[in-house]
């Protein structure tokens, strides 16, 4: 409910977006590598990229034509619950999440490219407001309770410290993720006329989108386009930007923010 959350928030999701699109097209390159090779792929993935759009904002065209006939989809959603439970409601928007997944790695995409686009198809207005805290509750203590623990162990795992062949490497790696990220913040912020404060507070939030990066670092680093050295450095990255930001945030922006946004950040 602050203007630093909203546009933090709002930006990470659009470059969350590009970034999976982005990697979508790589992982369709041919292994051997030529400029006509390039192209007819690009041209390929293009036509797929496109059907997986359609998909998406086709579904999603649907379910604003319902809402804008007068369906109030809360109240289906509600008719499910008593027939097969509140839990089962939770099963059946996982599979829901997991069908765009399947539908993207069948398209030549990853999966997880698929459901990051179907978890944005799912809106509050979908259901009642306690029964969608109470989906978006659950959701959260599966994630950051066994789900989010499992992911960092399985980085951990492949993480080998002695790959790192240089610190200044390393060095260089944060330096460029660190400013590329707070300055573009800062520079959109002053864009759209937010003042300093806010808009360097926009910079550091932007700095801690680290788990997208170890994602797409791990996906590429099982697919061979990076080697162990680079994956471990964008680990020590994308750990060391993430752990960062709540410190930075509360040492120089929260205290020079007015008292409501104190608040409200708080």
């Amino acid at each position: 409910d602050s203007e630093i959350a909203r546009y933090s928030v709002a930006t990470a999701v659009l470059n969350d977006i590009t970034a999976l699109l982005v990697l979508g097209v790589i992982l369709n390159l041919p292994g051997y590598l030529s400029f006509e090779s390039i192209g007819i792929s690009v041209l390929n993935t293009g036509w797929k990229l496109l059907a997986l759009v359609a998909l998406i904002l086709g579904f999603n065209w649907g379910l604003q034509k319902l809402i804008a006939r007068g369906v109030n989809l809360h109240r289906w959603s509600e008719k499910l619950v008593e027939v097969v439970g509140t839990e089962a409601l939770f099963g059946i928007l996982i599979v829901f999440v997991l069908s765009f997944g399947s539908a993207s790695e069948a398209l030549g995409f990853h999966f997880v490219i698929g459901a990051f686009f179907g978890a944005l198809l799912i809106d509050q207005k979908f259901f009642l407001a306690s029964r969608f805290n109470e989906l978006d509750h659950t959701l959260r203590a599966i994630t950051d309770g066994f789900l989010g623990p499992v992911f960092f162990a399985t980085l951990g795992l492949e993480f080998k410290a002695t790959s790192v062949k240089s610190a200044d490497f390393v060095a260089v790696v944060l330096a460029i993720s660190i400013a590329s990220k707070m300055i573009s913040g800062w520079v959109g912020g002053r864009i759209i006329g937010l003042d300093n404060v806010k808009s360097f507070g926009v910079g550091i939030i932007l700095n801690g989108r680290g788990v997208m990066e170890l994602v797409i670092a791990s996906i590429a680093y099982k697919r061979g386009f990076i080697t162990q050295g680079l994956f471990s450095a964008l680990i020590i990255m994308g750990v060391a930007t993430t752990i960062m930001t709540p410190l930075m945030f509360r040492r120089w922006v929260l205290p020079r923010l007015p008292k409501k946004d104190q608040s409200l950040q708080g």
